[in-house]
């Protein structure tokens, strides 16, 4: 799925936008994010990549990269999305340039967000990109400004949804909303302010409530109106896209799995649905319809990069280790081959053999040099039960642990959980 995603943002290179209107420079700052990550995964790096960053960095340094925030109603938009694209590149490829480019785009991004009336939502948006700029620079005044404006949001229940020219429009665009949920989760463990939490816990059931109920989302969330009537039923994959990691990311942040169940849920019935056959470059669609029952258009310049992001960001998820904890977690039940680092150098590979959720079997091979002893745990979906565990086809006994079964020993070579 990733290489067929890839196929549509590498071909999205010859019409990236440089002109800065509308939208600004989202489309490059999007498709630089997704070509670094894949790079990362595949050591596959599209050839364009540096030369795309250089004309990045001629525009901070020109000055086109910075709107007016007075003219300007997307400017906290334009800026935070060139902001991302950069501190992209920068996580590859660590170069002191381009960490000061972003610095000037973060100082701008502080200094101008009061400038936005009536806690219009877009100033929320430049919350996480602040968090990542100081955890890149080590700088703490770029923390102390996605905390103020916060603040300046007030971090009431859905304040920020409630005001600003697009309630008249229909509500608030459910991917934003979305990713506001995660920077205030980013917040929470930045700061370890509780109510950060509370607030994206509460927020997190707004939408839910909201939500269809095959997991998506519709493209405006009404949330001053009552869920029954608080979604449209346009139905994009950039809304699906963040609903599903924030979905992950209160995972990470909670342990609890009825946030994996729901990712998991997203996943299959929006995310892999919404792309689109080889015939269409394998992208993704945006305005389908749920009420009428139809998937929509090829959308390249936003559906096909958040898309395939999505893809990315699960891949992540699929299994996790805590090394202090000695704990390896199979957390999405998907074919893999697995390597986790253990002991600081034992690697120990994981083949995860599955066909669900066509088949509800699952079977974890575990290959190590030496025997070595952790927890490996397996996560049940939500509203199943196991009907048995075996090691090495002998019945054991294991316990289910906040959404996982739990088998701990001592694994040698060749070691098999069904």
């Amino acid at each position: 799925r990733i290489e067929r995603g890839m196929v549509a943002v590498d071909n999205l290179f010859g019409s990236l936008w440089w002109h800065g209107s509308g939208w600004g420079y989202e489309h490059v700052a999007r498709w630089i994010r997704n070509e670094t990550l894949y790079g990362r995964y595949s050591g596959r790096f599209h050839p364009a990549l540096g030369g795309v960053l250089e004309t990045m960095l001629s525009l901070v340094a020109d000055g086109r990269a910075f709107p007016d925030y007075a003219t300007h109603a997307l400017a906290a938009y334009n800026e935070e999305e060139f902001l991302m694209g950069l501190l992209s590149y920068h996580r590859q490829f660590p170069e002191p340039r381009v960490l000061e480019a972003a610095q000037r785009l973060g100082r701008s991004l502080a200094d101008h967000h009061p400038m936005l009336a009536d806690n219009h939502y877009y100033k929320s948006l430049a919350i996480g990109r602040l968090l990542d700029l100081a955890a890149a620079s080590g700088d703490a005044a770029f923390r102390a400004a996605a905390v103020a404006i916060a603040e300046d949001q007030q971090l009431a229940m859905l304040r920020i949804f409630g005001s600003g020219p697009d309630q008249a429009q229909g509500g608030t665009h459910g991917a934003a909303a979305c990713m506001i949920l995660c920077w205030h989760l980013d917040l929470y463990r930045a700061t370890g302010e509780r109510r950060y939490l509370d607030w994206a816990t509460q927020t997190w059931q707004a939408i839910r409530d909201r939500a269809f109920i095959t997991g998506g989302l519709g493209e405006h969330l009404r949330f001053l109106e009552p869920p029954e009537h608080g979604q449209d039923l346009h139905d994009e994959t950039c809304q699906h896209a963040w609903w599903l990691m924030a979905n992950f990311r209160f995972w990470s942040v909670t342990g609890e799995a009825k946030y994996l169940d729901y990712a998991e849920r997203i996943l299959y019935n929006h995310i892999l649905f919404s792309q689109l056959h080889r015939g269409e470059d394998a992208g993704f669609c945006a305005l389908g319809n749920i009420d009428q029952g139809f998937r929509g258009q090829h959308n390249y310049i936003c559906c096909d990069n958040e898309g395939l992001y999505a893809l990315l960001e699960t891949a992540r998820y699929i299994v996790n280790v805590d090394a202090p904890r000695r704990d390896v977690a199979v957390n999405l039940l998907i074919p893999a081959e697995v390597n986790v680092v253990l002991d600081g150098q034992q690697v120990v590979r994981l083949n995860v053999e599955t066909a669900y959720p066509v088949q509800g079997h699952a079977s974890i091979t575990v290959h190590v040099a030496a025997p070595i002893s952790f927890v490996l745990r397996v996560r049940l979906p939500g509203g199943a039960r196991p009907a048995s565990v075996r090691v090495n086809n002998n019945s054991t006994a294991a316990r289910t642990v906040a959404g996982h079964v739990e088998v701990n020993r001592t694994w040698a070579d060749g070691d098999t959980v069904d």
